[in-house]
């Protein structure tokens, strides 16, 4: 199965959470991410669809609707984190999805809505990064 490489950055320009593969894969990111429900918690790094590198994990829910979208660590000083999008973030991020999916040449997008203020970056790329980086 082609699955979606995710892990934690520190070191790049910003601290990024990022997110890489094919576009099939990123079609399965695609997928989970219209089908999050409120009350729903994905743990990525455990989901058949994802494969973490860098130790990192990453619990997904989505915001209640009065709360904006936020990433925060859920340990200090580990690559843990809760990502929690509001829906007007998903539908944002499937958007920036869209565009990355069906660039004919490598690509990124950033995910982060302007709804989100933190300390790190969620990307997401096509074609740039080869299967093993970061391992």
């Amino acid at each position: 199965m082609d699955k979606v490489r995710f892990g934690y950055f520190s070191d790049f320009s910003d601290p990024t959470l990022l997110f890489f593969g094919s576009e099939k894969a990123l079609n399965g990111m695609k997928d989970l991410l219209m089908s999050l429900q409120e009350g729903d918690v994905i743990q990525l790094d455990k989901d058949s669809h994802f494969q973490p590198i860098r130790d990192t994990r990453v619990m997904l829910s989505l915001a209640k609707m009065e709360q904006e979208g936020s990433i925060t660590f859920i340990e200090a000083g580990k690559p843990c984190l809760q990502w929690h999008p509001s829906k007007m973030d998903i539908a944002d991020i499937i958007e920036k999805l869209d565009v990355v999916i069906g660039s004919t040449t490598p690509c990124h997008h950033y995910l982060d809505s302007f709804s989100m203020d933190d300390e790190v970056v969620v990307q997401v790329s096509k074609g740039e990064f080869p299967d093993d980086f970061g391992q």
